[in-house]
């Protein structure tokens, strides 16, 4: 999934207001009648059901974080500050590929965002069961 840069600060928005009007309104009327204000609505209803939009969220954000290539590239003009992928790709020239260095170095590119995975990977799991609504 490719996402332009300048369309990426939206995305988190309609992500959101997306998986909020899918959540049942009796959570929210209920708590309207247990007479919480809309504060509270929000932070003790809505928060908890969004747990999984948020864990989604965080995994999308810290992959496109990880993996930018192309503002790196454009801003970055020494070698010392190289970010991991612009790295990863000066080791693939047309006179000789360093393999040896090249697959370590995409190992230790896939372990963080394979740890925030794992990380958050509960929440979507928790995503499969949200709905304590019978009927």
């Amino acid at each position: 999934m490719s996402f332009c840069r300048s369309s990426w600060p939206q995305l988190p928005i309609f992500f959101f207001r997306q998986y909020a009007s899918g959540l049942p309104k009796d959570f929210l009327d209920a708590g309207r009648i247990d007479g919480c204000s809309e504060y509270g609505i929000f932070f003790r209803i809505m928060m908890p059901l969004m747990a999984p939009a948020f864990g989604a969220m965080a995994i999308l954000q810290a992959l496109a974080s990880w993996n930018s290539f192309v503002w790196p590239l454009i801003v970055i003009k020494s070698s010392e500050k190289m970010t991991l992928p612009i790295g990863l790709a000066s080791l693939v020239t047309p006179y000789g590929n360093n393999y040896d260095i090249l697959i370590a170095g995409s190992v230790l590119a896939i372990l963080p965002i394979l740890v925030i995975f794992i990380f958050f990977q509960r929440y979507f799991v928790s995503g499969l069961t949200v709905g304590g609504v019978k009927g």
